[in-house]
């Protein structure tokens, strides 16, 4: 009988541990953001869907941050997609789901900003789905 595992998904503190390997302190811009946003030159697999179309595209990786990506795409890109996302880099791979929140069109093609979703568990992901809005009566 084959066995199969389910891919675990980068916590924060596993991307603020990134954040702080993978790029250069020293060099932070200074503009009024929540987060400081890095340059950062590489690639990651974006998987999506899209009106009832699946899709898995290679994109361009330009900025990180502790709460985003900041990637160069082909084609325009429709705000709040969930995504998946796949980042590789020193011999570690980063699973990574987000939601795009920014598309603008560039020299080359669409900058397209991601919000990065973090959770510290898979408990609290069911917590957070089960948990009653305010449309929602309470038990």
């Amino acid at each position: 009988m084959a066995s199969t595992t389910q891919a675990q998904y980068t916590t924060l503190e596993e991307w603020t541990d990134f954040l702080s390997r993978a790029v250069d302190a020293r060099h932070e811009p200074l503009k009024r953001r929540k987060h400081r946003r890095y340059p950062f030159d590489g690639y990651v697999t974006i998987r999506g869907e899209y009106d009832g179309v699946s899709f898995k595209q290679i994109w361009t990786l330009r900025q990180v941050s502790l709460e985003g990506l900041m990637v160069l795409a082909r084609h325009e890109m429709p705000l709040w997609i969930a995504v998946t996302i796949v980042l590789k880099w020193n011999n570690r791979e980063y699973l990574l789901r987000g939601a795009t929140c920014h598309c603008t069109q560039t020299v080359g093609g669409y900058k397209v900003g991601i919000q990065l979703q973090f959770s510290s568990s898979p408990a609290d992901d069911e917590a957070k789905r089960r948990a009653p809005t305010d449309d929602m009566p309470r038990e």
